[in-house]
Formats: structure tokens, sequence, C-alpha cells
């Protein structure tokens, strides 16, 4: 990832033979954050792999599904991917305006990762948690542009890849916008969010970051990473490791990759990580 290329950019995919969702959920809003802005950033479509050719064409990669669940290309689409352990990535709007068409999208790619992925019942609550809240996050802190998901279940490995990215403003001009607090740096701002200060007018709020780290990381045993501008977070059982990257990366908005099991711990209670 990288900051505005004024000269765009072409992603070149001919060589590949495997690529993460993670990646590929960071490319396409990395693609349509320079789209949006008037710099080409266009995709090679000669992978010369018919299995990936194959799976970014079923992900509808790097567009995403957008618009009615109801529209015939959505439908087609789900339905290519009825037996296989993925759903499309998703692509809609980031911002506050409600949205009933972007809702009903969201919860229709829900309910075919519960129902296809066979999580057990404590790992639904907390995966429609966090989902719900970093979305929500998303579509708060954007400001404009586009929001992605996508995600992907590893069946013999016994997890799921969840990554959400976003072409807007990130964390630090969020609360620069709020007048609440004034982060000098992208980092001071990302600690800002894991400490659960909010950028929002109402009070009790901004803990939605903090609690869906403490659900993945603390309840589930799984991994954490956020990435806004030049600050990253990656947290897993090991321990959690702020960076400042100095070479400068940056990604433009805000981008989260999120690896839960798909059975929870025994001990596992989501009442135990609400604030």
């Amino acid at each position: 990832m990288a900051k505005m290329s004024p000269s765009g950019f072409t992603v070149d995919l001919a060589a590949s033979k495997y690529l993460s969702p993670v990646l590929l959920c960071g490319i396409a809003a990395l693609m349509k954050h320079h789209q949006e802005r008037g710099a080409p950033a266009t995709l090679d479509p000669k992978c010369r792999d018919l299995r990936l050719r194959t799976y970014l064409s079923e992900i509808a990669f790097p567009v995403g599904l957008y618009g009615s669940i109801e529209s015939q290309p959505n439908r087609e689409a789900l339905l290519a991917t009825a037996s296989k352990p993925y759903v499309p990535m998703v692509s809609f709007p980031a911002d506050l305006v409600p949205n009933m068409e972007r809702e009903v999208l969201l919860q229709s790619v829900e309910n075919e990762l519960v129902a296809k992925c066979l999580l057990d019942g404590p790992v639904v609550m907390a995966m429609k948690y966090i989902l719900s809240e970093i979305i929500g996050n998303i579509n708060y802190h954007a400001g404009r542009g586009t929001g992605f998901m996508i995600v992907q279940h590893s069946i013999n490995n016994h997890y799921l890849d969840i990554a959400i990215a976003d072409t807007g403003r990130g964390l630090r001009a969020t609360y620069l916008a709020s007048g609440k607090h004034a982060p000098v740096t992208d980092l001071e701002a990302l600690d800002l969010a894991l400490d659960g200060r909010s950028a929002k007018a109402e009070t009790h709020r901004g803990f939605g970051i903090r609690t869906s780290r403490k659900l993945t990381v603390k309840g589930l045993g799984g991994w954490f990473l956020i990435w806004s501008g030049s600050a990253m977070l990656v947290d897993n059982a090991s321990g959690a490791q702020r960076i400042e990257l100095v070479d400068g990366s940056s990604f433009p908005g805000c981008y989260f990759a999120i690896r839960i099991p798909n059975t929870a711990p025994a001990s596992f209670n989501m009442s135990d990580y609400y604030e």
C-alpha cells in the first residue's frame, strides 16, 4: 500500500497463483481511492493461473457486489459461491447517510457466511458484533468514499479471515474534524482510537474498536490488525505491536484485518468484553 500516486498504477496479477483475501481487500480500496480522486488505477486481467482467475471473478474483485441484493448480478454472484468457503467482496457507500440498500446487502452476505461456515453460536455472535462495530466505525470516520468487506473461511485451518477497508479520510483527519482531539501524528490518532476516545459528539461512545480488539484477541485467541495513515497495530496471543511506518508507506483510509477461530474457547463469554 502507498500514498496517493498522481500518475496512478496498474495491478499486475499475471504471475500470481494465490492471493490472500486480506490483501485483495486492501488493493481494491486503494484502487478505488485513486479512481475517486481522478487518478488511473487499473487491473491487468491476464492472470495466467486459471484457478486464481476463477476465484477473482467469483469474489467480484476489484469492484465487489454493490447496490441492491435483489439485482440479478448480485444474486448470481452469491449463487456462484454457494458451495465455496467464501462470499463475494462487498462495496458500499462509506458515510452516515441512512441507506437501507447498503444494510440489506451487508446483512445478506453476513447471513450467507453464517449458513455456510458452520460457526458455533458464540463465534457467530462475536462476528456479528465485530462486523457491525467496524463497519459502523468506517461509515462514521470515513466521511466520504467507499467501504469494502471480504470474508473467507479456511476449512482446514478452522478460522475465519475478515478484511474491511475504506477510501475515506482516516483516523487522524476524523479526530481533527471533530474538534474533540488534536493528534499530531497518525500514531497518536491510532492510540486515541485504541483507548476508546471517541470523535463523536455523544458521550459513552468510542469503544467499538477497543471492544472488537479485545473480543478477537483476548476472548477468541485471534489476530487483530488496524492500519490508518502511517500507523498500524498488530495484536495476537504473542502480544501487541504498535508500528509507525517511516518509509513513506501509508493507507489513506482505515484498514482492518481480523482472524477468528470458528469455535470459541469453552470459557468465552461475550459479556466479559462489553464496555
